[in-house]
């Protein structure tokens, strides 16, 4: 007799559990959150001695063009600033920024030193149209 006590019991809590799980919503999976957003580019115009370099910074990448040569730069560690370096036909090319100012050393020239300067700050007989 003990023996049907205890199976119409388990018989009971499964059937009751059973039940509570028919009429309650399984849990949802957490929604899913929307793809990051690339991050946006940065444009920035720099005057470098008499040259003008436009830079467009991207997450760990810059590109920078100078007398309409465009080069791929690479995030590299810095111990100030941002420093970005990459290969051209003169060699290596380091720019290294921080704040407003920055420098570039293409190959086996001088650092110049260059300062950001907005689109109206530079000659219009120096913008390439």
């Amino acid at each position: 007799m003990r023996y049907v006590r205890t199976l119409i019991t388990g018989v009971a809590c499964i059937g009751a559990a059973w039940a509570y799980g028919a009429t309650t919503a399984a849990p949802s999976a957490p929604p899913k959150s929307a793809p990051k957003p690339p991050e946006p580019l940065v444009d920035a115009m720099f005057k470098c001695g008499q040259t003008r370099a436009d830079a467009m910074f991207e997450e760990g990448t810059m590109s920078l063009t100078i007398d309409a040569n465009t080069y791929s730069l690479k995030a590299v560690p810095s111990a100030s600033g941002a420093k970005y370096e990459g290969d051209s036909s003169k060699g290596k090319i380091v720019f290294w920024s921080k704040g407003h100012d920055a420098s570039l050393k293409v190959g086996g020239q001088p650092e110049v030193k260059c300062t950001q300067v907005d689109d109206d700050e530079v000659d219009s007989d120096e913008v390439d149209d």
